[in-house]
């Protein structure tokens, strides 16, 4: 096979793929019909086997024409991460930033981390995708954003995970149920854990054991701090009573304080969120108190200068916010 107008023409044929269409395609090549037929005519000719299979009304790759495509998009990678490369030598100082999160991490987290990044680079542009796990995920795949920053219950093949921070999980009780089981001179108050050091309540734990008679309140399968707890009640052999499950954190204690059961909550939710929640906060006794949150991205992506910046300035904001 002479592959002489591979580069002329992937355009053309990867159009037809992303399309399933021919005339589709040629709509949004901006030619007829006949003349992109032609031309994919040419490319099979030359490559001396269909690039797709034309029965029916949808257009697919033939076997070799999948491995000609993923040749394409190979291509197109190279391509993108050279462009990328050449802007970084050229100069960090324009360009664009697309930053995936949560809500809660979009709201409460990355201003401040944006805002320094702004008055160091002004004329870099940073957009902020505040979206569900799901979306993210997506974008993440399509390269519609750089970076994801989040907690991850999964670690994804062909993703590469930047550990920005170890956040702590504590438990949730009403005071009435503190002081039921005697542990109430073992909370934690929030002053406590947004400003002294971690080592000023390392002796203060409860277990999971203690409080078995309790109902539990739980986030939604699926969810990191989900995904911790059943670490925790795993490791002491237990099966909770599970009262409600709920999407938010912020939910979840709300009905702790009014004693419908104890939850699990994270760190950054204390230091980040408006919690002004009537209850008592314990770190747990267990293997697995504290979980990452992390800059996400693509191992296939090459990674600019611009989001190497960024990242390393969200990591030294959050390592001062939680261990200074």
């Amino acid at each position: 096979m002479k592959s002489t107008n591979f580069f002329n023409f992937m355009d053309y044929v990867y159009a037809v793929y992303q399309e399933g269409s021919f005339t589709r395609a040629a709509e949004k090549l901006y030619i007829s019909q006949p003349a992109l037929s032609l031309t994919i005519k040419k490319v099979e000719k030359e490559i001396g086997a269909p690039i797709f299979e034309r029965s029916g009304r949808e257009i697919k790759p033939t076997v070799i024409g999948a491995k000609y495509i993923a040749a394409i998009e190979s291509t197109m990678r190279i391509q993108n991460n050279l462009n990328t490369e050449i802007d970084d030598i050229l100069m960090l100082k324009n360009g664009t930033i697309s930053i995936g999160a949560p809500q809660f991490i979009a709201e409460n987290i990355l201003p401040e981390p944006i805002r320094l990044f702004k008055s160091r680079y002004p004329d870099i542009e940073v957009r902020v995708f505040a979206e569900s796990d799901s979306m993210l995920e997506s974008r993440l795949d399509n390269n519609e954003v750089d970076l994801v920053i989040n907690n991850a219950a999964v670690f994804m093949e062909g993703y590469k995970y930047h550990t920005l921070v170890d956040e702590r999980i504590f438990i949730v009780a009403s005071k009435e149920i503190a002081q039921k089981h005697g542990i109430a001179k073992k909370a934690i108050t929030v002053e406590q854990i947004r400003n002294s050091p971690k080592e000023f309540y390392e002796d203060c734990k409860v277990s999971v054991v203690d409080l078995q008679s309790e109902k539990f309140i739980l986030l939604n399968k699926g969810s990191k701090l989900r995904q911790m707890g059943k670490h925790i009640f795993d490791e002491r052999k237990l099966i909770p009573n599970v009262a409600m499950e709920f999407e938010q954190e912020s939910t979840a204690v709300k009905y702790a304080e009014a004693g419908f059961g104890i939850c699990f909550i994270s760190e950054k939710q204390i230091k980040y969120g408006n919690f002004n929640a009537d209850v008592s906060l314990f770190l747990p006794a267990t293997n697995y108190a504290a979980f990452s949150l992390y800059a996400i991205r693509k191992k296939s992506r090459y990674i600019s200068d611009t989001v190497k910046e960024f990242t390393e300035l969200l990591h030294s904001h959050l390592k001062k916010q939680f261990y200074d």
